[in-house]
């Protein structure tokens, strides 16, 4: 059977939120999730399906399930096809569900869930596969069901034929596994301005004549070449994940990051000059550089990075195309304030300090207006 490449099973063990119901137009959203407090464990595995899923014509009766007679697989199934069947009073009074679960839904509540996810997706059509996941301590039934609109994975967590959670999230069937990743290569090179070289890393895909090529831009703050927070390094995770998928990169630290003690007393310093021409400046090492055999060449920005996307293109030749990752739509005058009332919403307290670092970041919002 296929393994499952949930990220975190706690994701599904998330208590109920009404906002399930919000599914409309969240295809490529987070998974929506009724669920409950499973204990983090590793990541499951794949075991033998016993038993065919059959959806029936008609609606399961209430009177028809025998639990304690009915394996926990029989009752997932059963739990599933009360839902698409519309007969959330079996789903709900008939299958035993954990006390989180009991007092997190109701039959009022899944047919509000399941009549919104319809809404968005189109009446059931069929269900495509089925597997299950083990886990230590409880198991995971995946349906992977076909909508008119588009495909759902729908996931019931049980233990002890108890249902401990419920979400969906779209079905993405996985990759042939006989198609193996591409290996790479990954060179050190340094480009830039001459007052101010940058280091970085290219990232090639190893057997290809030629490739496409991305250039990867961070977002505000002195960022270095893997857009470094904490433990995450999201650019080099993007640079792997595109150099498995036959596409080059070029990712590189940021000028403030580099130079950082240098520009910190530069006052005329503008986003052109911490972002925008070392943009230009990647593009122009690519164009020049015959050992990177590219066919293709885009520009991703995230953040900040996106957010300069209009300017980039308008001092840039020759770029097939241009990104935005989580970039933002409004002025930053506009967006910065709602970011710091976020902030200052989640302190229990701000102290006199505080209060005027707030105040001086509201007074230069100020002189932009």
């Amino acid at each position: 059977m296929k393994k499952d490449n949930i990220t975190k099973v706690t994701l599904i063990m998330l208590i109920l939120v009404l906002s399930l119901v919000g599914f409309a137009g969240c295809k490529h959203e987070d998974d929506e999730n009724i669920d409950t407090d499973v204990p983090e464990t590793e990541e499951p595995v794949a075991p033998e399906v016993t038993e065919d899923i059959v959806i029936p014509d008609d609606v399961v009766e209430t009177s028809s399930l025998d639990i304690d007679s009915m394996s926990q697989e029989e009752v997932a199934n059963a739990y599933y096809t009360a839902l698409i069947s519309g007969d959330y009073d079996t789903a709900y009074t008939q299958v035993p569900h954990s006390p989180d679960m009991t007092t997190g839904v109701s039959p009022a509540v899944y047919e509000q869930i399941m009549t919104g996810l319809i809404a968005s997706t189109g009446e059931f059509k069929e269900l495509i596969s089925y597997d299950v996941l083990e886990d230590p301590g409880y198991m995971i039934y995946e349906f992977h069901t076909q909508f008119e609109n588009m495909p759902l994975t729908l996931r019931v967590v049980m233990i002890d034929k108890v249902v401990y959670g419920f979400n969906y999230a779209e079905y993405v069937p996985d990759e042939d596994v006989s198609k193996e990743p591409y290996t790479y290569e990954e060179r050190e090179v340094t480009f830039g301005d001459t007052a101010y070289p940058l280091s970085g890393t290219l990232t090639i895909p190893n057997n290809l004549e030629t490739y496409p090529i991305v250039i990867l831009v961070q977002g505000s703050g002195p960022n270095d070449r893997d857009e470094t927070i904490g433990p995450n390094k999201p650019f080099q995770d993007i640079a792997m994940a595109l150099a498995d998928a036959g596409i080059a990169s070029l990712r590189y630290d940021k000028r403030t990051f580099t130079y950082g003690q240098e520009l910190m007393t530069d006052t005329t310093l503008t986003v052109y000059d911490e972002t925008i021409v070392d943009v230009i400046l990647a593009v122009d090492f690519l164009r020049n550089n015959e050992a990177v055999l590219y066919n293709q060449l885009y520009v991703a920005g995230h953040s900040l990075g996106g957010y300069v996307i209009p300017r980039i293109n308008e001092l840039t030749d020759n770029v097939s195309g241009y990104i935005m990752l989580a970039a933002n739509a409004r002025p930053l005058e506009e967006l910065v304030p709602i970011q710091l009332e976020y902030v200052k919403g989640t302190m229990t307290s701000i102290s006199s300090e505080e209060q005027a670092y707030f105040d001086a970041i509201y007074a230069d919002l100020a002189l932009l207006e």
